[in-house]
């Protein structure tokens, strides 16, 4: 069922959900662990912090995985209107939840 019709609009919705995570994230207070909602973690953290190796994976030494997956076909992001939503905040949300509430390294 691919179109090209089909990945433009997942490409938007895409887009339209980093953004609106990015703006969640910046809309928290400023002192103390910032969360998406509140001043705890929630699912939404985590969910976040391990739908984002979809379109970032953590480095290599904390998230090992064959060489032949990273990369923009399996894991990976090559398209330009994603890659400038997935702002340097979101990637250090995800950094912050697993290095404080998730095990590193990622065993499979």
């Amino acid at each position: 069922g691919y179109t090209t019709a089909h990945a433009e609009v997942a490409v938007s919705r895409i887009v339209a959900v980093l953004t609106t995570l990015d703006r969640q994230l910046a809309a928290q207070p400023g002192s103390g662990p910032r969360y998406l909602i509140g001043g705890a973690l929630s699912a939404l953290d985590i969910h976040w912090a391990v739908a984002c190796g979809f379109l970032a994976p953590l480095p290599p030494d904390l998230c090992p995985m064959a060489s032949a997956f990273r990369g923009p076909d399996l894991y990976g992001n090559s398209n330009p209107a994603i890659a400038a939503a997935l702002t340097p905040a979101l990637l250090a949300h995800r950094d912050f939840i697993y290095e404080r509430h998730l095990e590193l390294p990622i065993v499979f």
